[in-house]
C-alpha cells in the first residue's frame, strides 16, 4: 500500500517493477547554500561520523577546507551530481561526460524541483501527477526551519557564505561547478513547467492557503 518513498540516499537508477508505475522526483539545491547547511547539520547530529566530529571541533572555514581534500568524502564537492550517477563516485574528480550522464537521469524523470522554490515546485508536481493521483495534495507543515532564511535570496546567501570563506570561496565554487550547472538547469526546467500551467498564480495561492490551513490545524503555525 506504499504510495511514495523519500530518501536522501536513494540510488538514481530505479528498477522497473511489473504492475507498478514509478514517478521519480528530484530536488536540487544551490550547492553553496547547501554546504553551509551540511556543516550546521553535522554539528547537530548525534552520530559520530568523521564529518560530525570535524564539524563539532572546527569552524565553518576549517570544515570547508577539510572537505576540499581529495581523500575526504566529497560531501560538498559536486555532491548532487555524484548522486545522480549510476554508481556511487564519492571522492574522485568529475568530468563533462559524468555530468552529462547525471543530467540524462534528471531529464528522464521529468519532475525536477528546486529546494528554495519548494512551493512552486510542489504546484508543478501536483499538476503533473494528478492523473495518477486524482486527490494529490502536497501541502505541508514547515519542519526543517534550517532552510528558511527569513526571506533572504539564495543568491545573496551564497555571496555571504563565499565572502566569509575569503580565498577558499573560489575553491568551493570550482569544486561545485557541475552542481551549479545542475541547479541552473533545475530552475530553467521549473520555469518552463510553470509557463505551461494555466492559472498558475491562482494555483500557487491555493497551495499556500492549504499549507496555512494544515499548519493551523496541527497547531504548528506558519
Amino acid at each position: 500500500k506504499i504510495k511514495a518513498l523519500s530518501s536522501h540516499h536513494m540510488c538514481s537508477v530505479v528498477r522497473e517493477l511489473e504492475g507498478i508505475d514509478i514517478y521519480p522526483i528530484y530536488f536540487v539545491r544551490h550547492p553553496i547554500v547547501r554546504a553551509r547547511s551540511v556543516y550546521n547539520f553535522e554539528r547537530r547530529q548525534p552520530e559520530q561520523t568523521p564529518g560530525s566530529k570535524y564539524a563539532k571541533q572546527h569552524d565553518f572555514t576549517a570544515y570547508v577546507k577539510w572537505r576540499m581534500l581529495p581523500d575526504v568524502n566529497a560531501t560538498i564537492r559536486d555532491y548532487q551530481v555524484r548522486y545522480c550517477l549510476p554508481r556511487r563516485y564519492e571522492r574522485g574528480p568529475l568530468d563533462e561526460p559524468m555530468f552529462k550522464q547525471a543530467m540524462d537521469v534528471m531529464g528522464e524523470s521529468g519532475l525536477l524541483g528546486v529546494v528554495d522554490r519548494y512551493d512552486e515546485s510542489a504546484v508543478v508536481f501536483e499538476e503533473a501527477l494528478r492523473d495518477a493521483f486524482p486527490k494529490i495534495d502536497l501541502s505541508y507543515v514547515i519542519q526543517n526551519v534550517g532552510i528558511n532564511k527569513g526571506g533572504i535570496s539564495v543568491e545573496k546567501e551564497s555571496k555571504e557564505i563565499l565572502k566569509s570563506l575569503d580565498s577558499l570561496g573560489d575553491q568551493l565554487l570550482e569544486q561545485n561547478k557541475f552542481d551549479l550547472k545542475m541547479y541552473a538547469y533545475g530552475n530553467e526546467c521549473l520555469n518552463m513547467k510553470i509557463s505551461k500551467i494555466q492559472g498558475y498564480d491562482l494555483k500557487l495561492a491555493d497551495f499556500r492557503a492549504r499549507c496555512h490551513s494544515l499548519s493551523a490545524a496541527t497547531g504548528e503555525g506558519v
